[in-house]
């Protein structure tokens, strides 16, 4: 059996998802959603090209009233 790598975006506007093979797969996905959906007008150059786990971990705690969920399963 293959592992799925799952995480599901809640936002003002739906919900978005992302599934992968790999959890740095997931992890690339969270992070370009979080570089291309960035509203803080602070947003520091350097974060652009950041690492992954850091740009999820930064966009999600400027945002707050978004939520990201992380499972996984077999297929």
């Amino acid at each position: 059996m293959k592992q799925i790598y799952i995480a599901m975006i809640m936002h003002d506007y739906g919900a978005t998802g992302f599934a992968s093979t790999t959890p740095e797969g997931r992890l690339k996905k969270i992070a370009d959603w979080c570089r291309e959906n960035w509203q803080n007008p602070t947003l520091p150059d350097e974060l652009t090209s950041t690492l992954d786990q850091d740009i999820v971990a930064c966009y999600f705690e400027d945002q707050q009233d978004e939520i990201c969920f992380l499972d996984e399963d077999e297929i």
